[in-house]
């Protein structure tokens, strides 16, 4: 499965990632700003957009 999580650097996007790696889901993490990464801990893709 792959899910796209729009504000993964969020206070509520971090916790959805989380929950999301335990499940092994491929995310797509969509976020303003590159520097701070949420995808240490899951497996998946991080891409820039400004909505």
């Amino acid at each position: 499965m792959r899910v796209a999580v729009t504000g993964a650097t969020g206070f509520i996007g971090k916790y959805i990632l989380m929950e999301l790696s335990k499940y092994s889901v491929n995310v797509v993490a969509l976020v303003r700003h590159t520097t701070s990464t949420p995808l240490k801990e899951c497996h998946g893709e991080l891409v820039q957009v400004d909505l």
